[in-house]
């Protein structure tokens, strides 16, 4: 892959450990966790898939 034409991935911006999701709606709490699968990652590899997935602790937060 190093050598191929473009061996560099496509930036893939995630949520920090810790971060606060602040949903708009009640229908993203309908699995245990959130997250998808991110495709056209790699120019080199278009099959490869990130998995972007995990679990949650929802909490009040008092503004």
């Amino acid at each position: 892959m190093a050598r191929s034409r473009n061996p560099f991935k496509t930036p893939v911006i995630m949520a920090e450990e810790g971060a606060v999701f602040m949903p708009t709606t009640s229908d993203v709490f309908s699995k245990p966790y959130l997250g998808r699968a991110v495709r056209d990652v790699s120019k080199s590899l278009p099959e490869t898939v990130v998995q972007g997935y995990a679990p949650y602790l929802p909490f009040a937060l008092e503004i």
